[in-house]
């Protein structure tokens, strides 16, 4: 016998149903800011690191001090708050070549 008359069946259909539609609306973005001009940043931290962008929850690894890489512009509000990292232009090709690396 169900304690709560099958809301949380109910419930849950309903959030599946929202984020396959929010699932949508992302992707929809993401062709959309894919085409525009690159964002990117350099790291001027000591180590390593790693953020995940809030919007794409995609993840930035930073491997070394001076590693650039290209970013959602979603998430480049964000990730401009962190301090060590510092928004850039691309300077030349290599730049671009070490993001596929």
């Amino acid at each position: 016998m169900s304690c709560c008359g099958g809301r949380r069946r109910q419930f849950l259909s309903e959030t599946q149903q929202h984020e396959e539609a929010d699932g949508r609306q992302a992707q929809s973005h993401l062709s959309s800011s894919t085409n525009s001009t690159p964002i990117y940043f350099e790291y001027s931290g000591l180590t390593a690191l790693t953020v995940q962008g809030p919007i794409s929850r995609r993840r930035y690894r930073f491997a070394e001090p001076g590693a650039r890489m290209s970013v959602d512009r979603r998430d480049a509000p964000s990730l401009a708050a962190v301090p060590q990292l510092k928004r850039v232009k691309p300077t030349m090709a290599a730049d671009i070549e070490m993001e596929l690396e």
